[in-house]
C-alpha cells in the first residue's frame, strides 16, 4: 500500500518582510507522534510558507493537509483549505490551534460556516490528528470518517445539521 501523503503547515503571511520566521515545533511534535505510531503508513511533510504549499500541492496532492490555526492566519488557512478541496474534494482538511470557539453555539456555526473544513483537532494538537490519521486509514473516505466521534476532534455533521465533538483525552507525556 502506498504511504498517505500529509502536509502539516503552520503558515504565516511571508509577503511583505523576510521576518524572523522560526520553525513551528508544534506541527514538529505533531509529524514525530503521528509517525512514531504509523510511520509505515504516512509521508509527513512541513510548510512554514503557503507558496511552498501551495506549490506542494500543485506539484503532489497530499491524502490529508493539517494546519496550525491562529487569528492572524485564519483566512490564509480558510484560503488554502478552499483551494485544496478545488484540487480534490476527497483530500481531507484539518485545522488545529487556539483560533476556536469555546461556546458551543458559536463552535456550531465556525464550523458549519467553513465548508472546506472536514476536522478541528481540540486541545493538544498529537492525539487528536493522530485520531484522525488512524480514521483515515482504516476507512480513506471523509464521509465514513464522519459516521461516528473521533476523540479530540469535532466536525460538522451536514446530513444531521449538528456539531460533533468527540471525547477529550490529554497526553501526559510526549515520549509515550
Amino acid at each position: 500500500m502506498k504511504k498517505k501523503l500529509i502536509y502539516l503547515g503552520d503558515l504565516v503571511h511571508n509577503y511583505i518582510s523576510k521576518g524572523p520566521f522560526m520553525f513551528p515545533i508544534n506541527i514538529g511534535y505533531i509529524s514525530s507522534y503521528t509517525t512514531s505510531l504509523y510511520g509505515d503508513d504516512v509521508d509527513i511533510r512541513l510548510f512554514k510558507f503557503p507558496g511552498d504549499l501551495l506549490n506542494a500541492i500543485k506539484k503532489e496532492k497530499p491524502d490529508i493537509i493539517g494546519l496550525s490555526n491562529y487569528t492572524w492566519n485564519l483566512d490564509l488557512n480558510v484560503k488554502i483549505m478552499d483551494y485544496c478541496k478545488t484540487v480534490s474534494p476527497d483530500i481531507l482538511t484539518v485545522l488545529g490551534g487556539p483560533d476556536y470557539v469555546v461556546d458551543k453555539q458559536d463552535a456550531y456555526y465556525y464550523m458549519k460556516n467553513r465548508k472546506s473544513l472536514d476536522f478541528y483537532v481540540l486541545f493538544q494538537g498529537e492525539i487528536g490528528f493522530s485520531n484522525i490519521v488512524k480514521k483515515y486509514l482504516d476507512v480513506q473516505n471523509i464521509e465514513e470518517m464522519k459516521k461516528s466521534t473521533i476523540e479530540n476532534c469535532s466536525f460538522y455533521d451536514i446530513q444531521n445539521d449538528k456539531l460533533v465533538v468527540g471525547e477529550n483525552q490529554l497526553l501526559s507525556d510526549i515520549n509515550s
